[in-house]
């Protein structure tokens, strides 16, 4: 009896060790990824390299125009929901990238008139 529980607690911690390792393996990835993409690509450009996004958030900006950010998870969490620091936005206006980072995306919030789609 104590060998097979023994065992099942191997199995329990082998598969979250697994799990950590892929996850943190895929978040690696990502920010490779991400760090191929320039300024002035097209949306489409974005999605083939990085895929499908984590998450979209649209601003009005001061000019009147529109800009999105394309969210990517980058960061490894262990456990809860993912958290905007787990987040690199990727800026785009015009569908062309403008900016990337949490550097460019904080600055762009402080001046946009409003946020549309959080």
């Amino acid at each position: 009896m104590k060998k097979s529980i023994s065992l099942a607690l191997v199995f329990v911690m082998s598969l979250s060790l697994y799990s950590c390792a892929t996850y943190l393996t895929r978040t690696n990835e990502m920010r490779d990824k991400l760090a191929t993409i320039r300024i002035g690509m097209s949306t489409l450009q974005v999605i083939e390299i990085a895929g499908q996004p984590h998450s979209k958030e649209t601003l009005l900006w001061e000019d009147g125009e529109l800009i999105q950010f394309y969210k990517y998870i980058t960061e490894y969490t262990l456990d809860g929901p993912v958290l905007n620091s787990d987040l690199t936005p990727v800026c785009l206006k015009q569908d062309k990238v403008i900016g990337i980072g949490h550097k460019f995306y904080k600055e762009r919030k402080k001046t946009a008139k409003k946020i549309l789609y959080p």
